[in-house]
């Protein structure tokens, strides 16, 4: 289903996907001697012996007829400490107040808690998809980079309109970015069909880039704009955005920090609650710096890259910086669609607990399953 109407969020916007106006707040407002205590603050600053009726707060409370009137401006004269036509509430309207509270309270911080850390699903062993990671460790740091090869599992149906800049797989369902001008949106994904369930589009001045979850949080990059958006996995409501400077192109993270890719050698490593970077990871292999990393997946304690403009993903360790190993990825998409107005290679996702890996790219008509070998062999054709 469709997302609605483009979102735009700049500074100062009064936009409708603004929490602040697409959230009701609710206000439990506690009396005391029949006085307000809004009002009595409003006295003591302003000393104007008046009482303002706060506009998300019903005039249901108030029999004076200029309740009905309307809410913004609403003023009651003072008569013995309480403003004209107040009533005590009665105890279904306090039992009320308190379910909602306890609703609302509930589903706000289901939305804005934000864990220190996430706990990575257990991957099972034997058999799996990167299974081959595991024996890298292993590896002569001082020889050669190894080179991975792939094997075809599956092939599954990809919008061959989506300009694919981030992809990740969480409980059954693939999510994704899409960019351009224009054409930017926010995707969830069936895999089996290629189905989008649901889709929220970005305004035409943004181009969206990577994403990455964080519990229950999405977050997701725009490329020249300096802004990251964060929305519910499950409404893709917009919860917040934060500022960065740079260009935004990949993000991940490893359960601790979240892991942003700028098309340069350097990763930057962010608090996933403010955002504020924290450190940096600089890429190298055979001496020398590694750049254009773009789209980011985290798979068995190592950071995976694809390069951009290349059939390459650098597996990179994320304690040194250093490429562990290449997957050569030649041959994705098949010679059959070459033909079409396929891009390069971008989008990697990783399905944790039963060790699925799926590779795709700008405009591709396919989304391929695959699995990692130890030596990079020829293409392997599809089933």
């Amino acid at each position: 289903m469709d997302g609605g109407p483009s979102l735009d969020l700049e500074e100062g916007s009064d936009d409708q996907h603004n929490p602040a106006s697409c959230h009701p707040v609710l206000i439990v407002d506690i009396r005391r001697d029949g006085v307000r205590p809004g009002a009595r603050r409003a006295e003591r600053l302003n000393g104007v012996p008046r009482w303002t009726l706060d506009p998300w707060i019903s005039g249901d409370a108030f029999s004076d007829k200029k309740a009905s009137e309307g809410i913004e401006g609403l003023n009651f004269p003072k008569t013995s400490g309480r403003p004209v036509g107040w009533r005590k509430p009665s105890v279904r309207i306090i039992v009320g107040v308190a379910a909602g509270v306890a609703v609302v309270g509930g589903a706000l911080a289901l939305v804005f808690f934000v864990p220190s850390r996430v706990d990575l699903t257990e991957t099972k062993d034997g058999g799996g998809a990167t299974a081959v990671l595991d024996d890298l460790a292993a590896v002569d740091s001082s020889a050669a980079v190894p080179t991975l090869g792939y094997r075809i599992r599956a092939v599954h149906p990809h919008d061959p309109e989506a300009y694919t800049q981030g992809l990740l797989y969480h409980d059954g369902r693939l999510y994704e970015s899409t960019g351009t001008y224009g054409g930017s949106s926010l995707r969830e994904i069936e895999i089996e069909t290629g189905k989008v369930v649901r889709r929220q589009p970005l305004e035409e001045k943004y181009f969206a880039e990577g994403m990455a979850l964080w519990g229950e949080r999405l977050f997701l990059l725009t490329w020249r704009k300096g802004v990251a958006y964060v929305f519910t996995r499950d409404s893709f409501k917009f919860i917040e955005k934060f500022k960065y400077t740079g260009q935004g192109w990949g993000l991940t993270h490893d359960g601790r920090r979240l892991i942003m890719s700028d098309g340069t050698a350097v990763l930057g490593l962010r608090d996933p609650k403010t955002f504020a970077k924290i450190d940096n990871l600089k890429v190298r292999a055979a001496g020398g710096p590694v750049g254009a990393l773009n789209e980011l997946e985290y798979v068995r304690g190592y950071i995976l890259a694809n390069v951009y403009r290349s059939d390459r993903i650098a597996v990179i360790d994320p304690e040194s910086g250093s490429v562990a190993a290449w997957i050569d990825l030649t041959g994705l998409p098949s010679r059959e669609h070459r033909w079409q107005k396929v891009e390069v290679l971008n989008g990697i996702a990783w399905d944790r607990e039963r060790d699925r890996l799926f590779v795709t790219g700008k405009l591709w008509p396919r989304l391929f399953e695959v699995e990692l070998t130890k030596e990079s062999d020829p293409p392997k054709s599809e089933r």
